[in-house]
């Protein structure tokens, strides 16, 4: 039987659960948030005290977050404690409470757990992250870069961060440079990222994605 509570988490929430291919953002609690996460067959995330869904993703979406877990798996395959993940891993930004599932995680350092507890079920989120990338197109932009980019560089853990368009090429990289956060902008397919004394290719994040009809790799 629902608690009083879990009976208005799902009176006003449940209509969401067929938003699927739709974005939205609803206020809710970190438990409201939790207990939604838990039966929706989407992924959602907390973020400034509302439960966010940004839609479904796209073919150029996946093949980037593809692309980019493979190659930087290649660049850390040489650290023994590193670990490359895709969007099902949570990260918790504990400075601010947020809760967020990038598109792509690497941990330089055996992971550090927090659990959540969401009914009969435990999750876990880390909360050590080393570098984070976000894959984004025009309707995400604003939440990537106005609400996720500051509360990642909150985290203390986090070296590198990348925001990456997935309509043409062009990649903005932040890095922590002790106290602060610089950043480098890509937009040329031959550029070199440089990313913990190694070097990505522009063009290898780009992998086989056609940008608005036009041939992989071209940028005219």
């Amino acid at each position: 039987m629902l608690t009083a509570q879990e009976s208005n988490i799902h009176s006003r929430l449940l209509p969401y659960l067929d938003e699927e291919g739709d974005p939205f953002r609803v206020p809710a609690s970190f438990e409201e948030y939790l207990a939604f996460a838990d039966i929706a067959p989407f992924k959602v995330e907390y973020s400034q005290g509302n439960l966010v869904h940004m839609g479904s993703p796209t073919d150029a979406h996946e093949l980037i977050c593809g692309n980019l877990i493979w190659f930087l798996n290649v660049i850390f395959q040489e650290k023994e404690t590193a670990r490359v993940y895709g969007s099902n891993l949570s990260v918790l930004i504990q400075e601010s409470g947020h809760h967020y599932k990038p598109d792509v995680t690497v941990l330089e350092t055996d992971p550090e757990f927090v659990s959540h507890r969401a009914k009969k079920k435990t999750y876990k989120s880390v909360i050590n992250p080393f570098l984070v990338a976000e894959v984004f197109s025009d309707g995400t932009m604003d939440y990537d870069y106005t609400e996720k980019l500051p509360n990642y560089k909150l985290c203390p853990t986090l070296n590198y961060i990348l925001l990456v368009h997935q309509h043409k090429p062009f990649v903005t990289l932040y890095q922590r440079e002790q106290d602060f956060w610089k950043s480098q902008e890509y937009n040329q397919l031959d550029q070199m990222i440089q990313i913990g004394g190694h070097e990505l290719a522009l063009g290898k994040i780009y992998q086989k994605v056609k940008f608005l009809g036009k041939s992989p790799g071209s940028t005219k």
